[in-house]
């Protein structure tokens, strides 16, 4: 889950930035959690479609929400109409509130539902490392050549845990591997996408020096579990001769 913190309307928006990218494909999802923050914050506050409150580019909920399929949502905080926008009135009246709002986020952060888990036994002390990388595309813009096309870039996900139970066992919460095809493509904005990018996590098992003792290729949905099968690094952990 992804939060951008913003002033100064009573609104809590989620993607997309602009209408003719379409509905996101977990739409309801991000409305749901749109919605429950925004009640946090108390009965004036609406959840809705950043494209519906005005049509940007480039903000950060749209990027994490396309390349990780985590929830993102910009939290807009104000106070009501007629009340002079202080530090008391923006900051300090509305902690509370905020504070309740950031543990509803947290609690559908923890919720299964809501993300992925790999399983399996590793050797006590290992690295596992998820990594994945990806082309995408920015809207289309004016280039220096008179051109109105979109700029590609690289984006990289990675993320490790240590294997700390003496028996290996780890649990590991992760964002799911499919994900969301973008409106945004290599030639312009090609709107109302329902489907997901077929791509595998990529999973090593390392020694806590960085030597790779095995890859894997993980594919895991939203919602689901999946068993790896890490033999090979367990066999070689405690080698000297592998490295």
């Amino acid at each position: 889950m992804f939060n951008t913190q913003h002033t100064c309307i009573q609104v809590v928006l989620y993607p997309p930035l602009q209408l003719a990218a379409g509905p996101a494909q977990d739409s309801a999802r991000l409305h749901r959690l749109a919605s429950a923050v925004a009640a946090k914050y108390g009965p004036t506050y609406r959840a809705l479609p950043s494209a519906e409150d005005y049509e940007t580019t480039g903000e950060a909920i749209d990027w994490a929400y396309y390349a990780t399929r985590g929830l993102s949502i910009t939290s807009e905080t104000c106070p009501n109409p007629g009340v002079a926008r202080t530090f008391q009135t923006q900051v300090l009246d509305t902690y509370a509130a905020h504070r309740s709002a950031m543990f509803e986020a947290l609690e559908t952060t923890a919720d299964p539902r809501e993300h992925a888990v790999i399983e399996g036994k590793a050797p006590k002390d290992a690295v596992l490392r998820l990594t994945k990388s990806f082309d995408m595309y920015t809207s289309p813009y004016a280039q220096p050549d008179g051109s109105v096309r979109p700029t590609s870039f690289t984006t990289t996900l990675t993320s490790d845990l240590d294997v700390a139970r003496p028996n290996g066992r780890f649990q590991w919460a992760v964002n799911p591997s499919y994900r969301p095809i973008p409106a945004y493509q290599a030639d312009g904005v090609r709107g109302n996408q329902t489907g997901f990018y077929t791509e595998p996590w990529i999973l090593t098992c390392e020694r806590p020096d960085g030597t790779v003792l095995q890859t894997t290729r993980v594919d895991v949905g939203l919602g689901k579990r999946v068993e790896v099968d890490l033999k090979q690094c367990k066999r070689d952990f405690h080698r000297t001769d592998v490295g």
